[in-house]
Formats: C-alpha cells, structure tokens, sequence
C-alpha cells in the first residue's frame, strides 16, 4: 500500500470544474488524505470462491470451488486451472471441459483424485478431479483457455511468478498436524455467496473450518438472493413386458423431465422509456480472425420493464446499414447477441440473432428504437466512435446505465473477456476444413458483464455528523464533490488490463455532502487550456459518502510525475 499523500503539498494540480450553471456556491474543498487503492468492488466475472490445499486425509484431500457472481450465464469451456510453488514454478492441474456454462449464482467443484494424501474426502461430489496438488503455500490461477489471462487468482506466499493478489493468505501448514477440514472462503461467504472481489487476497478471503465446498447441483444463488433451479418432474409411464405365458404385462417406468420454475413471463411491450434497453456493447472493429466478424450485444437492465419480446423493435444505423428488425426474447437483467452474416464469428456463443450489414469503422450513429421511438443510441454525437480500437480488435463497452454520450463508453481492456473468434479462416473451422489459426478469445465480453462495469462507482459508509453545541440557522444542503483520491505514478495493474502503465492511473471523486449530488455537466482537467483534454463526467449521481473512480484508460488524462 502507497503512502499518504496530502492535497495542500500541491504534488499534483487537479482541477474539478463544474459544467452547469449553479447558483448556490460550492464550499472550498477541504484537505483529505488519500490511498493509493480503489475501494473493494463486487465481482465482475467468474471467481475461485473456496479451496482447501490439505485435509483430513492427507497433502492431497484437497479441492478448488468456482461461482458465477454475474448475473448471467458464463462459458467456461477451455479455462485451466494453475498452480504455482512458492518459488513461482507454476503447472497445469486442469482443464474444464467443453460444453461446460455455469448459470447466474452457480458453483463448480474440482477435487483432487490423488490417493496419495487424498483422496478428497469430502461429502459433496466434485464437478471435476484433478490428480496433481496444489503446494501447501503455493497458489491457485484460474485461467482462460490460452492458459495465461488470469480471470482470478488467490496465493499464500509472495514471489515472482506466483499466484496471488496483492496480500495473500496465511499457509495453514505443511504437516501432518495441519491435516484438518479447513481451507479459505471468499467473503461474503456461507448463504450470502462469494461476491466480494477487492482485488486483494488477504481482505476477500477468510478461514472457513469445517471447509463448505458446493458443486453445480447446489442450489442456485447470487450473492445471497434464492434464483429459479431446475427440477425433475417424475412422470408414469406404462410399458408392455412379455411373460412366458405369452401374456403382456404392464410395467411402469419412471422417467424424469426438467422443468424450470417459476417461468418467467415476457410480453410484447409498448414501452418508450429511454434506455428500457440498452445497446451494451459494440464490436465495430470485427476480431482477429476477420475484420467483417462484427457483433453487436444488447442488455436489458434488471429490475426495468421485464422479460421483453423484441417483436416491433429495431436496431439501425443512421446512413440504414445495418437496419435490424429485431426479433426473440431478452430476458430481465439478460444480454441479447447478434452476430453480422453467421453464427461463427462469436464461434462457441450461440447467436440470438444474425444481421447483414456492416459497421462503418470511421464511426457512426446507433440507434435502438420500439414503436418508432428511441430508446437508446450509441455514439449519438456522431464522428469517431468514442471507443473500441482496430488495431487490436477490442470492442466499445458501455460501463454505466446513462444517456449516451462519449464519456459513457470505453475499451475493452483485455482483462476481463469472453467468447472465442472463428480462427483463420473464418468459417467456424469444419473438420472439412483445418484452421490456419485455431480461434482465439475475443477482445470483448459477448454475452457477460462488461469488463468496463469494474470502473463503475462503489458506495462507502457516510460520515458520522458531529453534534454542534450552539443552535445553527438552517441552511439549504448541497452535495460535496472532492477529488478524494488520485495516483499519477501507478506501480500495479490497478485496471487489470494485464499491463502496468500509465492507464493504472485513476482519480477518485468523493461527495462529502449530506445529499446526492449528479456529476453530469462537471469536467475533470489536469491543467487549465493546457496538459490532456479535460473529461465530462456522465449522468451519475453520487450519494453521501459515495466514491468513484476514474482510470486513465477512460478518462485519457495523463497526471504528470511533475506536477
């Protein structure tokens, strides 16, 4: 953790500039302390929620547990789980297999086979085994399938090449006395389910004795709210069994049937409430393995207007290519994927929808509209789009729920993806036809929480009031909004981008202020007419007490080591 620093030293000159015209006078901002760390945030994708590295049974009773804390369905097929030593020497221990999605509130147990010092000894069966252990003061790396981008990662020592995050967790020990049923659990742990992800270790974890393993026939809960699960319906079915008289006799059988309860109920809607839906995320650039496998996802805030029927909505582009006559259901807190001429360029995603036309990569305006009437846009000011690159093919993501405007987008960054291309050549690699290059992730989340949703802002406890002890003439409250927080020479990969740059760089704005106060309108400036192009914060409203945070890779506002 980097020392304090105090405002009055003047290491860095940040100017909050307010965009609105305002009669009330903001009170002069006051000196505050700052970290050098964003506060903790929920997790965005799929995280190791429990393990245990020796057990009852020896060094090798021993099991890893997955959960999808997203509030939608995650593929997993092709991820590897990795371990490291505690000299960084780090191996393969498995790979999931294909085919395999955990559902929103859903868990996945890998336990270890090995007989020696194992087998794993607990009661709930594992999804998965492995058969190679993991040190007792080693680490644990969930990966995508190309085995190197960490999705999540937890370690109990430090040390080049290890697996951990910041602060690891204590070894609980190497001998035959530390052979007990315990092992470490993500908070908030037990019933409210493993969604704390603060990018830290030492705070996300805690000593969970007796050790809670759950598996994919767990029920199904997201951060700690009962979801819909499947269950068998039994029916009676009557079979004819020969006798040796030659008479029939009828056998029943059993047979089980899924069904999945309650169903939710989706109705065409007649609404026009600007951003019911959302355009979500933009893949203008194509991927890697063609420039045409272009995609387009939409999202259907939770807790709005519902499952929708699409039937009367449409996608279109202002110069009518693409136009998207939109069609199928999208689901309450569901994303809805269409995918430009087949379904291979989101290759192991099934599409809910193909379109023809393509995406201008010079920018161009979106519009998403029922009944004749807009709903959402992307890019509405027109020109460039306002994110998203060719070079590398990453998509344009949208990271918060607000009236479209350049400052409501940003790039994926690679650290959080999902989703593979169609390999070279782009034709879904038949077994007819041999890729040139397999397919490879795709620079994007299709289908899952966007990676830029980690940027979005995190509430914090409001100040305590102090009691006054003369009786003060009442005032009209306003909101308070101070730079609380900023880092102009980062030393981690605070973004998660996979690189430690000048990106990691963020601003972190606080409301001191007993009430909301709405950002929208107000610009954050390294330098008056001079240094990075000052930013417009969207249309977000800051509780007391409320934090948000800004990371260079957004903002495009360089803080220079100088001053």
């Amino acid at each position: 953790m980097q020392r304090s620093i105090k405002f009055h030293r003047f290491v860095l000159s940040l100017t909050l500039f307010l965009g609105l015209v305002s009669s009330l006078a903001l009170p002069a901002f006051e000196q505050e302390l700052v970290r050098a760390a964003p506060d903790a945030q929920t997790a965005t994708t799929i995280v190791i929620s429990e393990f245990r590295v020796r057990g009852p049974n020896g060094g090798n009773d021993e099991f890893i547990e997955l959960y999808n804390p997203t509030s939608s369905v995650v593929n997993i097929s092709g991820w590897t789980i990795r371990g490291s030593s505690d000299t960084g020497t780090t191996t393969s221990k498995a790979v999931i297999p294909v085919n395999t999605s955990l559902e929103s509130g859903q868990y996945y147990l890998l336990t270890n086979s090995n007989s020696s010092g194992g087998p794993y000894s607990g009661s709930v069966l594992g999804n998965q085994t492995y058969s190679s252990g993991i040190s007792d003061d080693g680490g644990i790396a969930l990966t995508l399938s190309d085995g190197v981008t960490i999705v999540d990662q937890v370690g109990m020592t430090t040390c080049v090449g290890c697996y951990y995050e910041i602060t690891p967790v204590s070894s609980l020990g190497n001998t035959s006395a530390s052979n007990l049923d315990r092992g470490y659990e993500r908070d908030d742990g037990d019933l409210s389910d493993s969604c704390v992800d603060s990018g830290e270790n030492a705070t996300d974890f805690s000593l969970q004795a007796p050790s809670n393993p759950q598996n994919s026939s767990s029920p199904l809960s997201l951060c700690g709210v009962v979801l819909p699960t499947l269950t068998p319906t039994n029916t009676l079915t009557a079979t004819a069994t020969p006798t040796e008289t030659g008479t029939p006799t009828n056998t029943a059988t059993i047979t089980s049937t899924p069904t999945i309860t309650p169903t939710p109920t989706c109705a065409i809607t007649t609404t026009t409430t600007p951003l019911a839906l959302v355009i979500n995320e933009v893949a203008w650039a194509g991927t890697a393995a063609s420039i045409s496998d272009e995609w387009i996802e939409l999202y259907n805030p939770p807790g709005g207007v519902g499952c929708v029927v699409l039937t009367g909505w449409v996608l279109r582009a202002e110069d009518g290519s693409p136009s998207i006559g939109l069609s199928g259901v999208i689901q309450d807190g569901g994303f809805f994927l269409l995918e430009r001429t087949d379904d291979f360029t989101v290759s192991d995603i099934t599409a809910d929808q193909i379109y023809t036309g393509d995406l201008v990569d010079g920018g161009e305006k979106l519009f998403l509209e029922n009944l004749g009437i807009r709903i959402d846009s992307a890019n509405i000011d027109g020109g460039s789009w306002p994110a998203g690159s060719s070079t590398n093919y990453r998509s344009m993501e949208r990271w918060i729920i607000a009236a479209d405007s350049p400052s409501t987008w940003v790039t994926n960054s690679g650290a959080v993806r999902n989703g593979q291309d169609a390999g070279i050549p782009s034709n879904g690699c038949t077994p007819n036809v041999t890729c040139t290059t397999n397919p490879q992730p795709i620079n994007g989340t299709p289908r899952q929480m966007n990676w830029a949703a980690m940027v979005t802002p995190t509430a914090t406890r409001s100040p305590t009031p102090t009691r006054t002890a003369t009786r003060q003439p009442t005032q009209v409250p306003v909101g308070r909004p101070v730079i609380n927080e900023f880092l102009p020479r980062p030393g981690f990969d605070w973004n998660q981008d996979g690189d430690v740059d000048v990106f990691d760089e963020f601003i972190e704005i606080k409301n001191l202020g007993p009430v909301d106060i709405n950002m929208r309108g107000w610009t954050l400036d390294d330098a008056a007419n001079r240094g990075s192009n000052a930013f417009t914060l969207p249309d977000l409203v800051l509780k007391p007490g409320q934090r948000a945070v800004f990371y260079a890779l957004q903002t495009n506002i360089l803080l220079s080591d100088g001053g």
